[in-house]
């Protein structure tokens, strides 16, 4: 087994493009692999309650870890208590 760390740093809604790390991680947590997945910059964008359940839930249910960095989140405007459940902020540190 294999383990993964993707890093999502655009917002998933710009286009199909920017969603593919999404689909990507998926794709790798039913091989079976461990997978984290990082938001960071505009990728935290996923992470808001209400609209990033299309791309998370599947990955948390699949058991999928999902980090949000913590800078960005608030940059954006967007408060621990109106994320996704399963999200954790979390430094990049966390991961490294």
């Amino acid at each position: 087994m294999a383990g993964y760390v993707l890093i999502a740093a655009r917002d998933p809604w710009d286009g199909p493009d920017h969603a593919q790390v999404f689909e990507l991680a998926g794709s790798l947590a039913q091989a079976r692999d461990s997978v984290s997945v990082y938001l960071t910059e505009n990728g935290v964008l996923a992470a808001r309650a209400g609209g990033g359940e299309r791309w998370l839930e599947p990955l948390l249910s699949a058991g999928v870890s999902v980090y949000a960095d913590p800078f960005a989140l608030a940059e954006r405007g967007i408060s621990d208590d109106r994320i996704v459940d399963g999200v954790v902020p979390a430094p990049i540190e966390r991961l490294v």
